[in-house]
This record gives C-alpha cells, sequence and structure tokens, in this order.
C-alpha cells in the first residue's frame, strides 16, 4: 500500500475517473477536481447523448427505404425538442446509473465538482478561482477536450456536438464523432501506475480503434496498406457489403471491409471498415489482434449466420495462399499488395 503518497488529478472524465481509482486502488490519498459535473465531455455533451442523436438520425434516414420493404404509411416528423429532451435524457440515465460521484466517494477519493477553471500556484499546487487550493505529492492532468472545427472552407456551417443542445430548427444532418475514450482511460491508468509506484510502464497504441456515428458510418485500426507496405510483404482482404447476405437484407449494401495482413506470418496489421455496422466489426478486428490471432485463426472462428462484414474478409477458403493471392475473386478476395483487384479502395 501507498497510503503516504498523495495525488492530485485535474479533470473528472473517463481518464481522470480512470486515474483516480487506479491511484486508490494502489493505496494513494487521491484528490479529484472536476471544472463541471463529473463525467466529463464524454457523458455530458459528448459520446453519451450525441450516440441517442445519432441514433434518431439513423432512424430518420431508414424512413426512405420503407416502400423497399412493403412498408407503407406516412413518415414520422421528427420533433426537434422531443429529439434534444431524449439525448439529455439518455446522458442523465447514466449519471444515474453510474452513480459516478457516489462511487468515486465510496472509493474513498475526495470529489470536488463544479470547480470552475483551475490554475498552476506550484509544481504541484492547484487552485481554483474562489480561493480554493489543494497541493499533493503527484499531479496528473486530464482536462480533457473541446469541439473544434476542421481549418477548411465551409466549416463554419457544420455543427459539433456543443452547438447540438442550442438547435431551433432540424439542420440537413447530424454527424458526432469518436472521442477515443478508450485511449484515454488506458493512458491515466498508466499514468495514476506510474506516479504511485513509479515509472515502470508506457502507454502502447499498437490496437486502438476508432470509428464515427457519421452516415455512413466508418471505422479504423491499425495500418493502411500503404503504410503497412513501407515494412511488410502486405496481403489484402475485402468483403463488399453487396456480396454480403446481411448487409443485403438490412438494405445496406453500400460499403465494404478491407483487412491487411503480412503474408510471410499473418499477423493482422491494420482494418477500415465504410458502412453500417462499422464500429462492431473494427471492434472484433481489435479483440482480434490484442490477442495475438492471425488471419487462419480468425476464420476458423464459428460466427453466428448471417454474419456482419467483419466476419467475412477472412473465410479459410478465401485466404491467401503460398503466392498470396486469393483463390476466389469475390467477396471477401485475399490479394498480393502487387497484385490487388482493380476495385480495392486505398485506405
Amino acid at each position: 500500500m501507498n497510503a503516504d503518497i498523495s495525488l492530485l488529478v485535474a479533470g473528472g472524465g473517463p481518464a481522470g475517473i480512470a486515474a483516480a481509482l487506479q491511484a486508490r486502488e494502489l493505496g494513494a490519498q487521491v484528490t479529484l477536481l472536476e471544472a463541471g459535473e463529473v463525467g466529463g465531455t464524454s457523458l455530458n455533451r459528448g459520446p453519451a447523448p450525441v450516440r441517442t442523436l445519432a441514433r434518431a438520425a439513423l432512424l430518420a434516414r431508414d424512413w426512405s427505404s420503407w416502400s423497399s420493404f412493403g412498408l407503407r404509411g406516412a413518415a414520422p416528423v421528427p420533433d426537434l425538442p422531443a429529439v434534444l429532451a431524449n439525448s439529455k435524457r439518455v446522458a442523465r440515465y447514466a449519471h444515474d446509473k453510474k452513480d459516478l460521484g457516489g462511487h468515486l466517494r465510496r472509493q474513498g477519493i475526495d470529489l470536488i465538482e463544479d470547480l470552475g477553471p483551475v490554475r498552476f500556484t506550484g509544481p504541484r499546487s492547484i487552485a481554483a478561482m474562489d480561493g480554493r487550493a489543494w497541493s499533493a505529492d503527484r499531479v496528473i492532468l486530464a482536462v480533457g477536450g473541446h469541439a473544434a472545427r476542421l481549418p477548411i472552407p465551409g466549416a463554419g456551417h457544420a455543427l459539433t456536438y456543443e452547438d447540438i443542445p442550442s438547435l431551433t430548427s432540424l439542420p440537413r444532418r447530424v454527424n458526432g464523432h469518436s472521442m477515443l475514450v478508450q485511449t484515454a482511460r488506458m493512458e491515466r491508468r498508466i499514468a495514476a501506475r506510474n506516479a504511485v509506484l513509479g515509472p515502470t510502464r508506457q502507454a502502447t497504441y499498437d490496437v486502438v480503434p476508432s470509428g464515427s456515428f457519421t452516415d455512413p458510418e466508418y471505422g479504423r485500426i491499425g495500418l493502411t496498406e500503404t503504410q503497412a507496405a513501407h515494412n511488410h510483404d502486405v496481403i489484402t482482404g475485402i468483403a463488399r457489403y453487396e456480396d454480403l447476405l446481411r448487409p443485403v437484407a438490412d438494405g445496406r449494401p453500400d460499403g465494404f471491409c478491407k483487412l491487411i495482413a503480412d503474408r510471410r506470418d499473418r499477423t493482422i496489421l491494420g482494418a477500415h471498415v465504410v458502412g453500417e455496422y462499422s464500429a462492431e466489426t473494427i471492434q472484433t478486428v481489435a479483440a482480434a489482434m490484442a490477442a495475438g490471432m492471425t488471419v487462419d485463426q480468425v476464420a476458423e472462428l464459428q460466427l453466428a449466420y448471417p454474419p456482419s462484414p467483419k466476419a467475412s474478409a477472412w473465410p479459410p477458403r478465401r485466404s491467401a495462399g503460398p503466392s498470396g493471392s486469393g483463390t476466389s475473386p469475390r467477396p471477401g478476395v485475399i490479394s498480393d499488395q502487387k497484385n490487388k483487384p482493380a476495385r480495392s479502395p486505398e485506405r
């Protein structure tokens, strides 16, 4: 135990919470400072409420396909205030269900919320605008980020998650962005461990999936084909949604899943998905990469039928042979990097 070590964490989002809990588990005395309500952007303004809005947008998009499935009737009319109220309800539900503040305090963490901005007054001292101040043996900064627009023409016409609550009329579409909460949590757990026990671990970024709530969705992990080709003899597998039963049955045949692997040892180097199910698909690849599975081992997995695209880029009978060339042109073709299919999208 390290009860003699005190730790001050600035920022009560997922990263700050992970750091505080890890340090407390290791026996440190922990104080967690949060400018507003604990939970940060992830729970209060970003992914949690935005994912709810994205779901509403996807449902609205699907109205246009009703007739294809033999459904008749007038399309529902979007009620923007009700849509926004629902996103707030989901964020509030997550707060109430998790009881983050109560959980942290029950673990012995001194949580201070609604502080507003804080500043350093010394190497290990922080003060709030109201005059309150804290000092500790170690300080971890987990202050998170804010929405930003890309520096491109027309960016001023786009919305960020911070703009959405103030909407009074429906825009053409609503998009969200996946902040890498998973990476922040990993970094702060390691930071807390190093702060309490000494610098013994470093963060690794080999397996970090990411994606977006855009329409169409996208997901990615690892290297692109071009990046991988610098240091590997590359083979690729492509599953096109139009060739798969699940997307076609769901009325979403536009998209692809591309898998990138090393031809010699068959390790998975990266994957890129565009289309429906992207987030779910990329999680499966991430799990396989983290486990060190080869494409042949993944191909032996017995998955429920009909599979989503994650299961279709590497069936054994379509895997690359010694030459690196696929035995079947479509779907899920595996190809040599030097002899890739003409339709292969570069990611």
